[in-house]
């Protein structure tokens, strides 16, 4: 292998490597090659993972993609106080971690936020997926904490309907592309010149010749696209301040990275969305189906234990929030024109086992004997 292969093998390997999404526990990825395309959900990677998240291999040489990062609201609601837990489980056998630290509103006299921490007084309550998760969960503390309590219900339930709200996540997709149609373009154009371009200007002049003028070419364009980014960024993201000039000036520095600017921005464009509004503006039904019948199983028969703690108020506000929560799923199933209570019901028996019983949480099948799925925390099993 020459030294000129080995560098272009080389740029494959990093544009690959930049393609690849670090999804948090208690997040999801949706996964679009390009806006007129549909997307996929993909959740962590439990073998390329840790306890806190997994890889997620987006779509590399087409810098058009975009792999959206969209974390759960991490924290379980109530008018008494708050939860640092939800019962909620995107990945079917395993919750995010949480401190389960509750909290009545009115023992709490600060909230801050320090990177992704969310800290009441001080003591940690949630280590959110990302710091422009942090700072919402934060915002909306604050607010519900200055409430007072009868008028705190009603805002928590306008909080979870907007999070569940289809049409505005369908337009904040709708207006993520349009913002970021130039920037994909510009993103095409340098690839264009990184993996086309330069290569033939190196093999028809040489290095010595070609090297800087493929420099400035390449630079120019990520510069053009540094620009272009920080100028989306605030349009696409308005809620996502952190981190905008730190992100801005790793794709000035690395072409590889401006090339896939989109798909950096798509990272923060959908936060404060529930997981399920954003995949249901972005994927197909047809393919959305198996995410949505899992989400609803488990808003009925959570993971058990579904509260962290003992402590009563603590499983009294995370019951409420999550009954609250699996009312707003129902009512974007419905918008979807599917059928909730269908989706989650036990299915037939397979005819296979002798006195089938069935998780209703995970479907799985066991026979006479059996009394709880073990693999769900003991739930009761149901005949099928």
């Amino acid at each position: 292998m020459t030294d000129g292969q080995a560098l272009y093998l080389t740029l494959l390997v990093l544009i690959v490597l930049e393609a690849v999404a670090w999804v948090p526990r208690g997040a999801v990825a949706l996964v679009a090659r390009g806006a007129r395309t549909r997307a996929h959900v993909a959740l962590p990677h439990r073998t390329l993972g840790n306890a806190r998240g997994g890889a997620v291999l987006g779509v590399p040489l087409l810098p058009s993609a975009a792999t959206f990062l969209v974390p759960q609201w991490p924290v379980s609601l109530a008018p008494q106080g708050v939860l640092g837990a939800v019962a909620e489980c995107l990945e079917p056998a395993e919750r995010p971690p949480h401190t389960g630290l509750f909290r009545r509103f009115d023992a709490i006299t600060r909230v801050t936020v320090l990177g992704n921490e969310v800290r009441l007084d001080g003591e940690l309550l949630v280590q959110a997926a990302t710091p422009a998760l942090a700072a919402q969960v934060a915002a909306f503390l604050d607010q519900l904490r200055k409430l007072p309590e009868d008028a705190r219900a009603a805002a928590i339930d306008a909080h979870l309907a907007a999070q569940l709200d289809l049409d505005a996540a369908r337009a904040r997709v709708t207006s993520f592309y349009r913002e970021t149609a130039w920037l994909r373009g510009a993103g095409l154009a340098l690839a264009l010149v990184a993996l086309v371009v330069a290569p033939a200007l190196f093999v028809h002049f040489g290095p010595e010749r070609a090297w800087l003028p493929v420099l400035l070419a390449l630079y120019l364009g990520t510069f053009a696209i540094t620009a272009l980014w920080l100028r989306a960024y605030p349009r696409v993201a308005p809620e996502s301040r952190l981190g905008r000039w730190s992100s801005a000036f790793m794709l000035a520095l690395l072409p590889v990275s401006a090339m896939r600017a989109v798909d950096a921005l798509a990272r923060v464009a959908l936060t404060g969305v529930h997981p399920l509004a954003a995949a249901a503006a972005l994927v197909p039904r047809d393919d959305l189906t198996p995410f949505v019948a899992h989400l609803l199983r488990d808003a009925r028969w959570p993971l058990r234990p579904a509260c962290p703690g003992d402590d009563p108020e603590a499983q009294a506000v995370e019951a409420a929030y999550r009954q609250a929560l699996g009312r707003h799923l129902d009512t974007l199933v419905r918008a979807l024109g599917l059928d909730p209570d269908a989706l989650a019901a036990v299915p037939p028996p397979s005819g296979e086992i002798d006195d089938e019983r069935c998780c209703p949480r995970c479907h799985a099948c066991y026979g006479a004997g059996a009394a709880t799925c073990e693999d769900c925390g003991g739930i009761p099993l149901v005949r099928a």
